[in-house]
């Protein structure tokens, strides 16, 4: 009986593993026929998941069409629908699609000759439209910039007006059933790149910007500046604002000291805004650009955080490869583990969802800037799904590059110094072993990048392993 009970369990675990492993994938899900953009990912039902795509013809910049994919659970297109054009408007704005009631909700702003709209729709998981509206009419110069479902069902929309080259924000506030209750149109500029963000432990908004942070009462009825950026904080953002118990998090380039070597990462705050921690990740370039969109972090259990930005910074008018930071953590800063992906071309645009198995799914815009020069420029979408250990095998015809290493060491060879750049990883010890397996070094690793002296080292081959408190990684390097 026991050696059966044995049998079963092992092959629950067989399959159990095969399964989770079956929903593991990285994929190119377009074949270079347009310049393709992803702006937003979610998850739905049944391993699906859904995706925002603008197809635009690069060299004349016409012909834009916008879509809405449902991707399954291998990465294949099952469905798409058309929201280029909506009620006889043109769609102007690329904005994301919205968790709601076990369907989406999505939002934009359409346009005529005459002026802009505020637009609704709730869509089920298999795409169809159950309920769509114009909500609203806009300046001719205002655009939606982000969306808040509300504790009681109310929902908040925050636009942005652009007059003489400066930005403002406008609030509205709808019932349930996307009635107008309230409209708000305030003082604070520079209000593009804006969010705004429901605090449910003292029933306030906080407003953001990339200049401002403004705290709201509930009814919209006081308004007080928490943080005029261009006073107290010399920092950049792109304004990505999301609850996490009693923090606020914050998306922005953080420098070391010295403006040409920038980290990727986001600020803590508590609901004041001050700034509570700081986390930053290190790569082995010397510029690393955040995301250009606002879903560069996600979670979906307190306990386990995700984010993703690029591992270099190359710019449109330069060739050259660049890849995807991708990090499981905690806010004790305890990696679970990270992983870097692509560098077979130049990879911006990128956001992250976490899903309920425990992993994540990322979506990256890919262009291949060697094979096709910026004059022809043609971009691909890249769908990135790992399990909740960072697995995320390669597909058949795929040449995507994986670095199973979570500690970057460089370079290799190496003449007289090597880097070991250990990311969120803490209190790491570093060993170097002679080919003979003889300890020649043994030292303390600190956070972030760490500059090793090999000079004494004679030419050869020599093996390292991390450890912390258990052996973690383990590879060879070069001494020339």
């Amino acid at each position: 009986m026991r050696n059966i009970v044995l049998f079963v369990v092992i092959i629950f675990l067989f399959f159990n593993e095969l399964y989770s492993q079956s929903n593991c994938f990285i994929k190119r899900i377009t074949n270079n026929e347009y310049d393709n953009v992803s702006f937003s990912i979610k998850e739905g039902i049944n391993n699906n998941y859904y995706l925002i795509v603008r197809k635009q013809d690069f060299i004349t910049g016409i012909n834009s069409k916008k879509y809405i994919y449902q991707i399954d659970e291998i990465g294949d297109i099952k469905d798409s629908i058309l929201i280029d054009s909506i009620l006889g408007k043109k769609n102007s704005t690329i904005t994301p699609i919205i968790n709601y009631q076990n369907a989406f909700l999505y939002y934009s702003t359409l346009s005529d000759n005459d002026y802009h709209y505020l637009y609704v729709s709730v869509l089920d998981t298999n795409l169809q439209v159950l309920n769509e509206k114009i909500i609203d009419t806009l300046l001719v110069n205002e655009w939606v910039m982000d969306y808040i479902l509300c504790y009681d069902g109310s929902h908040v929309f925050l636009t942005a007006t652009n007059e003489n080259s400066s930005w403002c924000y406008n609030i509205y506030k709808f019932d349930s059933v996307f009635n107008l209750n309230k409209k708000f149109d305030k003082e604070y500029c520079d209000g593009y790149n804006s969010s705004i963000v429901f605090i449910k432990k003292d029933s306030t908004y906080l407003i953001t910007t990339r200049n401002w942070i403004v705290k709201t009462s509930y009814d919209f009825s006081s308004f007080d500046t928490v943080i005029n950026r261009w006073q107290t904080e010399n920092i950049f953002t792109w304004c990505q604002t999301k609850t996490y118990n009693d923090s606020i998090y914050f998306e922005s380039a953080i420098t070391s000291g010295d403006i040409n070597y920038s980290f990727p990462g986001f600020y803590a705050r508590k609901i004041n805004a001050e700034i509570v921690d700081t986390f930053t990740f290190s790569t082995i370039y010397e510029k690393n650009d955040i995301t250009q969109f606002k879903d560069f972090y996600s979670f979906t259990t307190p306990d386990t955080l995700f984010y993703c930005s690029n591992a270099s910074s190359v710019y449109f008018d330069e060739q050259g490869l660049s890849g995807i930071l991708v990090v499981k953590f905690n806010m004790d800063k305890n990696v679970f583990w990270q992983k870097y992906f692509g560098f077979d071309g130049n990879y911006q645009v990128g956001s992250i969802e976490a899903t309920s198995d425990g992993g994540c799914i990322v979506q990256w815009s890919f262009w291949d800037w060697i094979n096709y020069p910026s004059y022809s420029l043609q971009g691909d979408i890249v769908l990135i799904k790992t399990d909740k250990n960072g697995n995320a095998p390669v597909g058949m015809n795929e040449n995507v590059y994986v670095s199973e290493k979570q500690v970057l060491v460089y370079p290799n060879p190496a003449q007289n110094i090597i880097n070991f750049e250990t990311g969120l990883y803490k209190e790491l010890s570093l060993e170097i072993y002679s080919p003979s397996g003889m300890l020649l070094q043994k030292q303390h690793l600190k956070q972030g990048k760490n500059a090793i002296t090999i000079s004494k080292l004679s030419q050869g081959v020599y093996f390292y392993r991390l450890i912390k408190n258990k052996p973690l990684e383990s590879g060879t390097f070069i001494k020339m």
